[in-house]
């Protein structure tokens, strides 16, 4: 079931990558295509269409090469062996003949059925043999196929008649292989032969019997040699100049009727409106297409594999793309000057990460380029400035926005590629336009450009966000921000709770942070892990200011209290939209661990007698963490705990306790699942040792406080 479930993935992903190819191929040749008009064959142009590059007439060239091939004689050559085989089937088939006609009178005696005179006309009667006879008959004449009704005829045939059949048969057959039949006329030198046998027999016996028996044995023996033939009408067509007309050269003149063969070369050239297609243009973008496209797969197999492995990711990424492309192609209809390639660069950056950023920002630049020619290959300066324009302008936005996109960050980071826009636009324009005027209106073009791709992107990012559920930098730091809904209500509700996940926020933080883990992803994680507490606040210890209601309830009905909080908390993280990654900590921060202490209790309750307590019951639902964030927000939420718990802690029982749960975690397979590392978790420790050892340190005992000196006493 994995294996096609994987399969099943793999073709998906296939199909998504294939059609955003095709799509984004339709939209470069779109915008590339060169005018076409609007003709048929008979219509009368309205103006003179020329040739835009060399074409060939395809129709005439063709007509004149099949008049020229159809010319060439067949070469045929006589096969003498041909003879002898007939006329051998031919033996064989009349024996294998009188053998079911011999049947047929077998039956006949013994049923004592009369037989006919040798002249009379065989006329088959149903009621005389059975579908067996007519079985065993079958079996008789494997060389020749017969039906049954054509075996009822020659079962009740004469000998005589017989036996004149198959000397006709013969003798015809050896006048017609001595005259030659030409291959591909066998059933013409049977019609020919008809009349000579017909003669002395009946249609009936020569319809159901003598020329079934010429169609099995028949055979050509003037073979056409194919090889010889076809070469020479090969060399024929060969010889034939194409006729070509130049480039510039009219093919349909104002005022003249559009001839099929004009009609062809303006369809070959992509001139016709509607089925015409410039094939190689076509080709050309597609090939193009398809390898840029091909060379992004390759790139994030290399770089950011996580992509591929999220079909939603690449959900995103190629919606980034088309969405990038196709308003560049937009503006260029409408603002050529003003081209927002950066757009796709700044979103993927920011939703999917700098790394999948820098393989779209180059196929796009790439892309765009393309778009820039507009039909005209010739154009090399201005395609040549988009290229430099958008890798190194989308290189700028990259940097700026990698680590930090907040709204602000992002419009900043368009002031930034619009300079760099600006300056490689000048720095080309110095190059190729002594104008200085003109390069400057169109620096300033490019500079709005780079503005309009920051813009474009925060209006754009925010729906993204949405309709993908995606974590990224600023909706985390939106969800940590104490007056989210949410995480208000853990405040004032659940107070001890409240202050429990900021602790664990600190330490999760600071060992993402030293192993390369996302700290702001653990974080946000360890805030919202416990939203579960809310719904019964009181049988958590840190929310408990009195009596412990755990105290007077089965240690089974206080376990399923305390395991029913990680689904409480993930239904409510539901309920308030949190993004899956988050949720996916919620659901992950306790594994499949046990809840020892009701454990032990249920153990030490356990009467004379009873069965022993499974320690299953007493686990948490699961599943394990399966990221480095999860993984860390469970270890951080078990060491505060148990630090918070010691008893005049120093730095070494901080140090030894904290060893000690990891050690247990990793032994209790909960890290299994996880991309965690022996080093990784070396690291972990040691962050938390002192984050930890700073919170619950040891404290020294201030003296009493003295009585109030009087004033002036020393």
């Amino acid at each position: 079931m994995r294996k096609i479930l994987l399969r099943s993935g793999r073709w998906t992903a296939w199909l998504l990558w294939g059609g955003v190819t095709a799509l984004i191929a339709l939209l470069c040749i779109t915008v590339v295509s060169p005018e076409r008009f609007d003709l048929r064959a008979g219509d009368i142009a309205k103006q003179t269409i020329t040739a835009s590059k060399d074409v060939v007439d395809e129709v005439t060239t063709r007509q004149r090469q099949e008049a020229a091939a159809n010319q060439v004689h067949v070469v045929s050559y006589k096969d003498e062996t041909v003879a002898g085989e007939v006329i051998r089937s031919l033996y064989t088939a009349c024996n294998e003949l009188r053998a079911v006609r011999q049947l047929g009178q077998d039956i006949r005696d013994q049923r004592e059925i009369p037989t006919l005179p040798a002249q009379a006309t065989p006329i088959p009667i149903a009621d005389i043999f059975t579908e067996e006879d007519l079985r065993s008959a079958g079996a008789l004449i494997p060389s020749v196929p017969l039906r049954d009704e054509q075996l009822r005829v020659l079962m009740d045939v004469s000998a005589e008649s017989l036996e004149g059949l198959c000397q006709n048969l013969i003798a015809s057959a050896r006048t017609a292989l001595d005259a030659s039949i030409l291959e591909g006329e066998a059933d013409k030198a049977i019609s020919n032969i008809q009349p000579l046998v017909t003669y002395n027999t009946s249609s009936t016996l020569w319809a159901n019997v003598a020329r079934p028996t010429l169609e099995a044995c028949l055979l050509p023996n003037m073979l056409v040699d194919q090889e010889s033939t076809e070469a020479n009408r090969h060399r024929a067509r060969e010889e034939v100049e194409p006729t070509v007309y130049k480039q510039g050269q009219n093919i349909v003149v104002a005022g003249e009727r559009v001839t099929s063969a004009q009609l062809a070369m303006l369809n070959a050239l992509g001139l016709i409106q509607g089925t015409s297609h410039d094939a190689l243009l076509y080709l050309g973008v597609g090939l193009l297409v398809s390898l840029l496209m091909g060379g992004l797969y390759l790139f994030l197999w290399l770089f950011v594999p996580e992509i591929l492995a999220s079909v939603a990711k690449q959900v995103l990424m190629l919606l980034i793309l088309v969405l990038g492309l196709g308003l560049c192609a937009g503006f260029q209809q409408l603002m050529p000057q003003v081209l927002p390639v950066t757009l796709g660069a700044l979103l993927v950056a920011i939703l999917l990460g700098a790394r999948a950023a820098m393989g779209v920002n180059l196929v796009l630049s790439l892309l765009v380029g393309l778009l820039a020619i507009r039909g005209n290959p010739a154009d090399s300066p201005q395609t040549m400035a988009v290229l430099v324009m958008g890798m190194l302008g989308g290189l700028v936005g990259i940097w700026a926005v990698h680590k930090r996109a907040g709204r602000s960050k992002v419009l900043l980071s368009g002031v930034l590629i619009g300079l760099t826009y600006a300056l490689t636009l000048f720095s080309a324009g110095m190059v190729t336009n002594n104008d200085l005027r003109v390069v400057t209106t169109l620096s300033g073009y490019a500079m709005l450009a780079g503005v309009i791709s920051a813009v474009l992107c925060v209006g754009i990012q925010p729906a993204l966000e949405v309709m993908f559920n995606l974590v990224t930098p600023s909706k985390l730091t939106e969800l940590s921000n104490p007056n989210q809904p949410l995480l208000r209500r853990l405040m004032i509700e659940t107070p001890g709770t409240y202050h429990h996940a900021m602790v664990v926020a600190n330490i999760a933080e600071a060992a993402a942070e030293s192993i390369g883990a996302n700290p702001l992803l653990a974080r946000v994680g360890a805030y919202y892990h416990d939203v579960g507490k809310l719904k019964r606040p009181g049988y958590f210890k840190e929310n408990q200011s009195g009596e412990n209601p755990h105290d007077c309830i089965d240690p089974r009905v206080s376990t399923s209290i305390v395991l029913a909080h990680v689904r409480d908390g993930v239904a409510l993280g539901q309920r308030y939209r949190l993004p899956p990654q988050v949720l996916d900590i919620i659901a992950q921060h306790h594994g499949d661990t046990p809840v020892l202490f009701f454990y032990n209790k249920a153990v030490q309750m356990l009467a004379d007698g009873e069965q022993p307590v499974d320690i299953k019951e007493f686990r948490y639902a699961g599943p394990r963490p399966r990221t480095t964030e999860a993984a860390l927000v469970m270890l951080a939420d078990t060491a505060e705990a148990a630090v918070r718990a010691i008893q005049d802690p120093s730095l070494e029982k901080v140090e030894n306790t904290i060893r000690t749960l990891v050690k247990s975690k990793l032994e209790d397979n909960q890290l299994n699942d996880t991309p965690l590392t022996f080093r990784d978790l070396d690291h972990i420790c040691a962050a938390f040792i002192k984050v930890l050892g700073g919170v619950f340190h040891e404290r020294i005992e201030y003296p009493a406080p003295e009585p109030e000196m009087e004033i002036g006493e020393a």
